[in-house]
């Protein structure tokens, strides 16, 4: 549990508003080795106080810039930059399924706890954007701009810096290859069924598109366009 950076009292979960004093901490960059503050070449506006963002130089591996509100201490990602991130601050993550759970329940209990779930508009095009889940088993709700980049409010890096240590983003990419492949197996089932309603040998004709195709690795591609 994080405390306040000024009267030192447990913040609540989910929340860097501190019930003590008041004081809003800024607890996600505590971690990141250490960061300064430097002239930005555009101004990009925070989506929650509507105030000009801070460009910050985090030190990894060199320059690298991000934006942050010095109000809310939110902070904006361009394309790349969060993952970046993310992998720098954690090498070897370890698996721990009851850890991630109890994670995951802690993060969606307290989604709405500083800000409504209402949209926000990028810092850079000001279009609104869209509220997702940043990935399986973090409960984060993250605001992504698909053009620009990915904003965070505060203590939600923190999140994803959990989730990564105890395995979420490898318990994420399992999930995504095993149903990468139950869609390949059902648009071979598909083209099967495809094949056998029109008489064809499925296997005869698998083997010699499979040949054909291999030249440019689009098999199913392939497949589909015979049968259809």
């Amino acid at each position: 549990m994080a405390n306040c950076s000024n009267c030192s009292g447990p913040l609540p979960k989910n929340s860097v508003v501190c019930t003590y004093c008041g004081t809003r901490n800024d607890v996600d960059l505590k971690g990141i080795h250490y960061n300064t503050v430097n002239d930005i070449d555009e101004e990009r506006i925070c989506p929650r106080c509507n105030i000009p963002l801070k460009t910050i130089d985090l030190g990894i591996n060199g320059k690298f810039y991000i934006e942050k509100c010095d109000e809310c201490h939110g902070m904006f990602f361009d394309p790349g930059e969060l993952q970046a991130v993310l992998d720098n601050e954690v090498d070897t993550p370890v698996v721990q399924r009851k850890m991630l759970n109890n994670i995951k329940k802690l993060n969606d209990s307290g989604k709405e706890v500083q800000y409504s779930s209402q949209y926000i508009k990028c810092p850079i095009c000001q279009k609104f954007m869209n509220r997702k889940s940043y990935a399986y088993k973090t409960g984060v709700i993250v605001n992504s701009c698909k053009d620009d980049g990915i904003w965070l409010d505060n203590s939600q890096l923190r999140s994803l810096l959990e989730w990564k240590k105890l395995g979420g983003e490898t318990l994420a990419k399992e999930r995504e290859e095993r149903l990468q492949k139950q869609e390949e197996k059902e648009k071979f089932r598909k083209i099967k069924d495809m094949a056998e309603a029109k008489g064809q040998d499925y296997g005869t004709q698998s083997k010699f598109y499979a040949k054909k195709s291999s030249s440019n690795g689009d098999f199913i591609s392939t497949l589909i366009d015979f049968f259809s």
